[in-house]
């Protein structure tokens, strides 16, 4: 018994740890993508992390290579991975021994006076699911279990798809601008937390980040309006 509780919290570590070190690689796979001109004609682009690199360089060219490697099997395939584990263990349960599930949670609904669809996924979570990912799970509502996957997803889509749509141009603030409204939108419609007052601050973040990139899009296009204007010394 010692020795597989050891093991369950071994393997709960590692997932642990694999979600608290997965912003710090995300963010520096793509700061291999992020680079700024020197001079006014637009030689001599640096990467902005180092401005010993040049981004033109065949290093940098197989930085990015590699970067783009790392992106595609750490940076996505954490949140996707985690995200099919979690849907198959949870189909593959409600597959196996269908009658004796329903059975036990029916009684486990009589006995705690609960609905038997609670039930139901109390057992799964029990059954199936164990401590592995309970802190994937714990936060959200029995239907949301996989929304922590998602919610990778959305910092992912934010942080690393707009970087390869260009940065500071008017398609990156509008690429911006739709994913954020999505996210939003999807956050209202669901609701997945357990806790209404944390749907309500999601709610709110998400808002958040929707009207900083939506003020930060007007104030590229006010520029852009006034690049042209000019000022006279009367005035």
């Amino acid at each position: 018994h010692d020795a597989a509780h050891a093991r369950q919290q071994a393997k709960s570590y590692t997932f642990g740890c694999i979600f608290l070190l997965y912003p710090m690689i995300c963010n520096q796979v793509f700061a291999a993508f992020q680079c700024r001109k020197l001079m006014a004609d637009g030689s001599g682009v640096v990467l902005e992390a180092d401005d010993r690199l040049l981004c033109d360089d065949d290093e940098m060219l197989l930085l990015r290579s590699l970067s783009l490697v790392v992106i595609a099997v750490f940076a996505a395939g954490v949140p996707l991975g985690f995200g099919v584990f979690l849907v198959r263990t949870a189909r593959e349960y409600e597959q196996t021994d269908v009658e004796t599930n329903a059975a036990v949670a029916q009684r486990l609904a009589d006995e705690f006076d609960v609905d038997v669809s609670v039930a139901e996924f109390i057992l799964r979570d029990v059954a199936a699911m164990g401590m592995d990912f309970a802190f994937l799970m714990d936060a959200y509502s029995f239907r949301h279990y996989y929304w922590e996957s998602l919610d990778l997803l959305r910092k992912l889509l934010l942080v690393g798809l707009v970087l390869i749509v260009g940065r500071g141009t008017v398609a990156q603030n509008i690429v911006a601008l739709v994913l954020s409204f999505g996210f939003f939108a999807l956050q209202v419609s669901t609701k997945p937390f357990k806790l209404a007052q944390d749907n309500l601050l999601r709610m709110a973040t998400e808002l958040h980040v929707f009207l900083v990139i939506a003020v930060s899009l007007a104030l590229k296009a006010l520029r852009a309006d006034l690049a042209g204007e000019f000022v006279s010394e009367a005035w």
